[in-house]
């Protein structure tokens, strides 16, 4: 069956085939098997789960280095379309994902940040608040926000983009 921990892999081709269907309007091929919480395919393979993406392009284009990423031209999480996939370094990766617009944290300014509590009116709020004498304890908890983000927002360490209240 398998040499070494080398799987089988007409035997390993059989299993992925029954786990996905196809996906006419985009050609996406859509995994129905096990899913990471981010909803990415994963695999069992001589007992270590392996995403499902980089299981295909091991089926389709041969053996590769796993520790690089399988990235989607089509962005679907839940392709594992060979024609559909690419294989990058975590930050080749990353550079793809903001170039489409869908890093979530860290670069995307206020409001567009998906961790981000406030908007930019209440940051405005928040600036002329401060400048009329109100603490920074008060106005994180009306806001529901810790004491450094109204510090941070206050030196504008913070909400540059927003602009200061005169």
């Amino acid at each position: 069956m398998s040499r070494k921990g080398i799987p089988n892999k007409k035997h390993v081709l059989k299993r992925f085939q029954e786990k996905f269907t196809l996906e006419q309007e985009r050609g996406c091929w859509i995994w129905n098997g096990s899913q990471s919480k981010r909803g990415y395919g994963i695999m069992s393979i001589l007992g270590k789960n392996r995403q499902a993406t980089a299981v295909s392009i091991f089926l389709f284009h041969g053996p590769h280095d796993f520790s690089k990423d399988a990235c989607h031209t089509c962005d679907n999480p839940r392709c594992v379309n060979p024609s559909h996939l690419f294989l990058a370094t975590a930050k080749e990766n990353m550079a793809d994902c903001r170039a489409k617009g869908r890093f979530r944290y860290g670069h995307l300014p206020g409001s567009k940040n998906g961790r981000a509590k406030l908007k930019e009116a209440d940051v405005v709020k928040i600036l002329q608040r401060l400048r009329a004498g109100d603490s920074q304890t008060d106005i994180a908890f009306d806001y529901g926000v810790s004491k450094g983000t109204v510090y941070f927002i206050s030196n504008g360490t913070t909400w540059k983009h927003v602009r200061r209240p005169l």
